[in-house]
């Protein structure tokens, strides 16, 4: 009888990781050992595209910050790392045309760094607001990962813009530490801890600021080749996922509902919902994502019309679909079409 299949376990890019080897070697750790305690090979950071379990990663990590005594590492490994650190999505953001395009590139290739979580870009008003959600408990490690992450990707906005901006607020989900003087010197903004997610508020308006190192005909043969390390990436038991692709799969042309996505998956909607809590997720965003993603994968198709689109992505008016469509990318869906032939 063969063996049973076995579904692979949610990894991490070693970019996620890389930036911490300078900062131990600088602080006398030796390498050799800490890795091998780990499990990581070092010949796994010649590719950009090696991958580790999560739990690996997070557990060297924490060791890390263990043996230097350094509360803030996520922070200073994120001060410190070069701007192509995180691979083909760095390459990508590097060569987009604006800040919003750039962060809209973020939030489709996250995956490539870590297939956990999301990273969303919400638009509100004169408002825009970058989180990363990961379905984890905001413990001593997750504050490192989380840290780093929001400071990385403000540091790159303004080093690609040239444009020294800060946000309007900044918000942790963990507590808040006993020291924040590198959390000031860095993010330059009101800090509350203990919210519900990690994110950066800032101005909307800073969306439309220019990449200095824009170049659109990269930025496509970028996506192509993105959009194929996708492709290659195995996805994990991840439950918000397969929520997220019953939507789409049931969603053409209408607003599934808590009840049928909980019969496609052969539990009651009060189990469904339970699920969810557990992972604090959002049934309404879950089928807001799938939505998107619908909207996404038709809004290209020149055999369609815009209102096909909509009808299709399961809005009931051109007036929601709009206003949805601009809340997603920040411009409306025929302008968004266009962008796609230039």
């Amino acid at each position: 009888m063969p063996p049973k299949a076995t579904k692979p376990s949610a990894t991490i890019s070693v970019n996620v990781i890389r930036p911490l080897l300078p900062l131990l070697q600088l602080r006398g750790v030796p390498l050799a050992p800490l890795l091998t305690r780990h499990r990581i090979a070092l010949a796994l950071f010649e590719s950009e595209e090696s991958r580790i379990p999560v739990e690996q990663g997070y557990a060297f990590v924490d060791d890390a910050a263990l043996m230097l005594g350094e509360p803030d590492l996520g922070l200073l490994a994120a001060e410190q790392s070069p701007l192509g650190t995180m691979g083909v999505p760095a390459y990508a953001i590097s060569a987009s045309d604006t800040l919003g395009d750039a962060y809209r590139r973020l939030t489709r290739l996250h995956r490539l760094i870590m297939d956990i979580g999301a990273v969303e870009l919400v638009e509100d008003g004169d408002r825009a607001r970058l989180a990363v959600r990961l379905p984890t408990s905001p413990d001593r490690v997750y504050r490192q990962v989380a840290e780093g992450y929001l400071l990385g990707w403000l540091r790159r906005g303004r080093e690609l813009t040239g444009v020294a901006w800060s946000p309007r607020v900044v918000r942790f989900r963990h507590a808040q530490p006993d020291k924040l003087d590198n959390h000031q010197r860095l993010f330059r903004a009101p800090l509350l801890f203990g919210e519900s997610v990690d994110e950066i508020e800032f101005d909307r308006s800073l969306l439309a600021l220019r990449i200095r190192s824009a170049e659109p005909g990269l930025a496509k043969i970028l996506d192509r080749y993105a959009d194929e390390m996708l492709e290659r990436l195995p996805r994990a038991d991840d439950f918000a996922g397969r929520v997220r692709q019953a939507v789409v799969k049931l969603g053409v042309g209408t607003s599934p509902t808590l009840w049928q996505i909980a019969r496609s998956f052969h539990m009651t909607a009060r189990t469904l919902q339970r699920r969810l809590s557990e992972e604090k997720l959002s049934f309404r965003r879950l089928v807001d994502d799938g939505r998107r993603d619908l909207a996404m994968r038709y809004v290209v198709r020149d055999d369609l019309s815009i209102a096909e689109v909509g009808q299709l992505a399961g809005f009931d008016s051109a007036t929601s679909f709009h206003r949805a469509f601009r809340r997603w990318t920040g411009m409306t869906p025929a302008r968004y079409r266009a962008t796609q032939k230039t």
